[in-house]
């Protein structure tokens, strides 16, 4: 209940006349409209991301998130825009506990609601495409074994290891390693 109590504190004051009956629309869309856009979202993405990628293989839930960046800044973007209706039912409270007005807060909320989820999805897909460059960059050069020799000229240098067929395979395509049987032994 704590995201609507934050949607509530953020929807402003506002008020239509339909037939001569009076809609408060600082009730109706918090009530509906945000826990709609949230339940409604959760239930019908599985579907539209396999009509709009035509992805049908099964995804596990030890895939890894940096394999689909899109998809792990969405998921960071719902969770963002909860997180904020969440903290945004407490204002009275923030408000106290920095000695900031009540008016402040609001007003950051009602920013953060919609800024946050959209920094949120930026910021985790540009982490999902920096783990992927170190993972192109630990194939292409190898892994670090944290041996350091003193070559002639006095310099340091590491040795790596070069990177194995299994390994090469787990960092660079997702869904290509087929799960095998373990071998049984007498």
């Amino acid at each position: 209940m704590g995201f609507l109590e934050g949607a509530l504190r953020i929807m402003p004051g506002w008020e239509m006349t339909v037939f001569g009956h009076t809609l408060t629309l600082s009730l109706i869309i918090p009530a509906l409209i945000a826990p709609g856009l949230l339940f409604t979202g959760l239930a019908v993405y599985p579907m539209l991301e396999r009509r709009f990628t035509r992805d049908t293989r099964v995804h596990n839930l030890l895939d890894r998130p940096r394999d689909v960046p899109w998809r792990t800044g969405l998921g960071v973007a719902g969770i963002v825009y909860y997180g904020i209706l969440w903290a945004a039912g407490g204002n009275d409270v923030l408000a106290t506990a920095f000695g900031v007005s009540l008016y402040a807060t609001t007003w950051f909320f009602r920013v953060a609601i919609f800024a946050g989820p959209v920094l949120g999805y930026l910021i985790t897909y540009r982490i999902c495409l920096g783990l992927q460059d170190r993972d192109r960059h630990t194939v292409t050069h190898g892994v670090e074994t944290g041996v350091i020799v003193r070559g002639a000229d006095g310099g340091y240098a590491e040795i790596d290891r070069p990177v194995t067929e299994e390994e090469a395979a787990l960092l660079l395509a997702p869904g290509a390693v087929e799960p095998r049987e373990l071998e049984r032994r007498p």
